[in-house]
C-alpha cells in the first residue's frame, strides 16, 4: 500500500455539522474502495479564484490515506461525481513533497506600470 494525500473543497454554504458529515462520508468512501484513512485536517475557509457551481467560498480539507493504485482510481472517480465536493486532487505522498501549507492569494501591484500599454 502507498500513502496518498487528498485535497478537496467543500462549499462554504454548508454548516459546520454538514462539513463534518461530508468529511465522514469521504473517509467512508476511501474505506469502501479498500483504502485506510489516516488523518483529515481542515485547512480553512477561503475565497475561490472563480465561481464553481455558483459557489464563491469553500472549506479546504486535506486528508491522508493508504491504498493500492487501483483503489485510488475508483476513489478519484467517486469524488468526481460527488455532489458536495467542488474540486479534489489526489497525489502520492512522494509527489506532494512534505507538509502542505495553504496561502491566501495576494495581488501584487508593481509601480510604474500602466494599464494603457
Amino acid at each position: 500500500m502507498r500513502t496518498y494525500e487528498l485535497l478537496y473543497i467543500i462549499p462554504a454554504t454548508l454548516t459546520d455539522e454538514e462539513v463534518a458529515k461530508t468529511e465522514g462520508e469521504i473517509q467512508a468512501l476511501v474505506q469502501k474502495y479498500g483504502g485506510t484513512p489516516k488523518e483529515s485536517r481542515r485547512l480553512g475557509k477561503l475565497k475561490l479564484a472563480y465561481l464553481i457551481k455558483h459557489v464563491r467560498h469553500g472549506h479546504y480539507v486535506l486528508a491522508t490515506f493508504e491504498a493500492e493504485p487501483q483503489a485510488v482510481a475508483k476513489i478519484n472517480e467517486a469524488l468526481r461525481i460527488a455532489d458536495k465536493v467542488l474540486r479534489h486532487l489526489i497525489l502520492s505522498a512522494e509527489e506532494a513533497g512534505g507538509p502542505f501549507e495553504l496561502v491566501q492569494y495576494q495581488e501584487i501591484v508593481v509601480e510604474g506600470t500602466s494599464k494603457d500599454d
